[in-house]
């Protein structure tokens, strides 16, 4: 699910994201909803760890997404 959920967004960011590779990847996570549904905090953390992934492949720092006032 991490894996995923980086993969969808790197190819999202970076405008390599198609048709096909979006039905792929929410196939994939839509695989996971029975789980996720019974243990939303799943999610949550798979989605903070994609994050953390996603930043870290990209190279932004934390400071970088942090909203400046």
């Amino acid at each position: 699910l991490v894996a995923e959920s980086t993969a969808a967004s790197i190819l999202n960011a970076l405008g390599m994201e198609e048709a096909n590779t979006f039905r792929n990847s929410a196939a994939y996570i839509k695989g996971w909803a029975s789980k996720i549904k019974a243990d939303p905090m799943m999610y949550i953390t798979a989605a903070t760890k994609a994050q953390a992934a996603f930043d870290m492949i990209l190279g932004i720092k934390s400071e970088d997404t942090t909203e400046r006032v």
